[in-house]
């Protein structure tokens, strides 16, 4: 990648992070009394049935939106739990027991999501005091961690698996640290993300550094079948010239940021319906409708340029010459 590449990338990553910063602001502003109807809430964590009540939608349709709200929870509480049992069964379980049948395989996959949700339940009931103290904590805190992680593996060949471990294991305990134990949870909230961030991406980093790296055979697959942008220059020459053909980076954060764009436009189109707001309603919707037909343009432009691709611009993982 290219130092111009690179520019490109800081510039856009300052400027989303310039606008999220001023919305953010703006919205912790205080703008006067509620509007007509809203009552003013000491817990922050009812405000969204507020909003359910004063929606002005008829009684089927505020049912539907309590259900969907109920489904999205349900769906996250399950794909946690079955994504933690999961952990049981493939780096614990298989591992000590190799000949394991099948059937012994669900059974403790049941038990541990068994466990797993036993102990959630234990712990939400004895520990936990303050609900939106807890819901920032795991829906943002923890998952900084997670972000570098993500990054690096397409960014960059030298990130291993011993550095995916420090995030996995040492994310919990230095974010209950921050978060809870040093009170950053009564601090802005940049400040405990941005201090996490910085020290899970310096952890990762010196962890991969320091442990050997993945197997030449394992990346040199790993690229032909994803053919990530990034530093991966010495893999991509081994690699050979049937790999050559992705996307410049700059091209990939630009529809990435037409793709956020295309769902913030309907985050607020839905939820302007919701309280009645017209003008933000249109306003979301136009922003949806064209940053996504912008997206979805540059996608069908970018598949003919790809060869010895499928029809995602990838080579097949079905096959090994990358054919149909």
């Amino acid at each position: 990648m290219t130092l111009a590449d690179w520019l490109v990338v800081a510039v856009l990553c300052l400027i989303s992070l310039a606008v999220g910063l001023v919305f953010t602001r703006r919205a912790g502003r205080q703008v006067g009394g509620p509007p007509p109807g809203f009552r003013l809430l000491q817990d922050p964590a009812y405000a969204w049935g507020e909003l359910v009540r004063l929606s002005r939608l008829p009684a089927g349709f505020t049912g539907v939106l309590v259900a969907a709200e109920a489904a999205a929870f349900m769906s996250t509480l399950s794909a946690l739990i079955n994504w933690g049992s999961s952990f049981v069964i493939n780096d614990f379980f298989r591992p000590l027991r190799p000949d394991a049948s099948s059937k012994s395989q669900v059974v403790v996959s049941r038990l541990a999501t068994l466990f797993l949700f036993l102990l959630a339940a234990l712990i939400a009931i004895f520990y936990v005091k303050g609900m939106v103290s807890w819901f920032l904590f795991i829906n943002s805190v923890m998952v900084i961690f997670i972000l570098p992680l993500s990054w690096l593996r397409f960014f960059w060949w030298r990130f291993n698996v011993w550095g995916e471990l420090a995030a996995i294991i040492l994310g919990l305990p230095l974010s209950i640290l921050f978060w809870f134990i040093l009170g950053f949870e009564h601090r802005p909230f940049w400040q405990s993300t941005g201090f996490l961030f910085l020290l899970s991406i310096t952890l990762l980093i010196t962890v991969s550094l320091l442990t050997p790296p993945e197997s030449e055979e394992t990346l040199v697959r790993f690229y032909e079948r994803c053919r990530p942008p990034g530093l991966w220059r010495k893999i991509r020459a081994k690699a050979g010239p049937s790999s050559e053909g992705g996307q410049p980076i700059g091209r990939l954060v630009a529809s990435c940021l037409l793709g956020i764009a295309s769902c913030l436009g309907l985050v607020v189109m839905t939820n302007s319906l919701f309280a009645g707001d017209w003008t933000l309603f249109f306003v979301g919707a136009l922003g949806f409708g064209l940053f996504g037909y912008w997206l979805i343009r540059r996608i069908l432009v970018a598949r003919p340029a790809s060869s010895g691709a499928d029809e995602g611009g990838f080579p097949s993982p079905l096959r090994e010459d990358g054919g149909r």
